[in-house]
């Protein structure tokens, strides 16, 4: 069960002054709560949307616990005439509303305390792992496939994600979480780094690991509460 907070942006582009110009407005904001949401159903989503658009859009994904915060943001010309792009917006809109129709509800109240997974990890030693990879996304999900084959749990910190679909479409992603000293269950440490190395040794992907306690830990509290405020 999750909580969804998603807000719809405009953005207006001068292309002939060197894109200096730019002009974001917010259009639309939807908030969910006590739903089932997965990050496949965010793929969905953003396939949906761009085959409205067609090109010219980003995607920004922030999930922190149980909450997801969702940023879409259609990028137009300015002197794209106002008819079409209120026409586009309403498209958009509209296939947004079909598809939260579908959201299932859930009985069961969920969080909205960003910091409730941090509490519950607070008094455990282990490991905060960080992945980052530019260009593409994806690593999130190989990490947590290559970590289940090695039975080890974990709890996702923030996963955070960037899409852009412009001419030549990127992103980017950012995946933070905790594997606590406990569930390492026959793997050291150690192990379990080289494996996760070894694994993604591509250029583009650069993945770095701590070892935390609990000083350092709420060190690590306030550097997420000042990213996620």
């Amino acid at each position: 069960m999750s909580n969804l907070n998603l807000e719809l942006r405009l953005e207006k582009m001068n292309w002939s002054s060197n894109y200096s110009k730019r002009e974001i407005t917010p259009s639309q904001k939807y908030k969910f709560e006590n739903i089932r949401l997965t990050e496949s159903m965010i793929d969905d989503l953003h396939t949906l949307i761009l085959q409205i658009k067609e090109d010219w859009m980003t995607l920004k994904v922030s999930i922190v616990g149980e909450n997801y915060y969702i940023y879409i943001t259609l990028i137009f010309d300015d002197t794209d005439p106002a008819n079409e792009i209120d026409r586009t917006l309403n498209r958009v809109k509209e296939a947004c509303e079909s598809y939260f129709k579908d959201l299932q509800e859930l009985g069961l109240k969920t969080t909205s305390n960003n910091f409730d997974l941090l509490n519950e990890i607070m008094n455990e030693d282990g490991f905060v792992f960080k992945a980052h990879q530019i260009e593409e996304w994806g690593v999130a999900e190989e990490i947590k496939q290559l970590l289940a084959t090695q039975n080890q749990d974990f709890k996702v910190i923030q996963h955070y994600q960037s899409r852009f679909d412009g001419g030549l479409s990127g992103g980017a992603e950012d995946f933070l979480f905790f594997i606590g000293s406990s569930v390492l269950s026959g793997v050291t440490w150690d192990v379990l780094k080289g494996i996760l190395a070894s694994k993604f040794e591509d250029e583009r992907t650069n993945i770095k690991s701590t070892s935390i306690n609990n000083e350092k830990f709420k060190e690590l509290r306030r550097e997420v509460a000042e990213r996620t405020r």
